[in-house]
């Protein structure tokens, strides 16, 4: 498994986002990975890194991206803290259904443009505040 850092051009910038390659030659199928509230993040790093191994090409893009680079949240405590929990929300608060569905359609152009995925189409799984955004793009 091979993870590389790309930059996604969306209709407001440019979105940091790391890519998940399996093992061998492609192309291989891929998946969008829609993260939860504490955004893109190790965590989600090592998810995106099972589902290159099970032979997918993963992006797990970092939907924050407007905020400039923004620090990571301790999730064990960010709900204990009110000044995190504040920057936590706040951040959660610019997600805009009209954001999500544009910031997607830049990943799945981006995504389905690249050599390594095949097909036409490719999955998405997103846990707590990104499982509605996989919700939103049914097809």
């Amino acid at each position: 498994m091979t993870r590389i850092d790309v930059q996604i051009t969306t209709t407001d910038g440019q979105c940091p986002a790391t890519m998940h390659l399996p093992h061998g030659d492609g192309p291989w199928p891929g998946v969008l990975v829609f993260p939860d509230a504490g955004g893109a993040r190790e965590t989600f790093r090592v998810m995106a890194d099972r589902l290159a191994d099970m032979g997918y090409v993963t992006l797990l893009p970092d939907p924050y991206y407007r905020s400039g680079d923004w620090a990571p949240f301790d999730m064990a405590t960010v709900f204990t803290d009110d000044e995190e929990r504040a920057r936590l929300l706040g951040l959660v608060g610019t997600m805009t259904r009209d954001r999500i569905i544009a910031d997607t359609g830049s990943w799945l152009d981006f995504l389905l443009t690249r050599p390594e995925v095949t097909g036409s189409r490719v999955g998405t799984t997103g846990y707590c505040m990104g499982g509605p955004h996989v919700a939103d793009h049914r097809g």
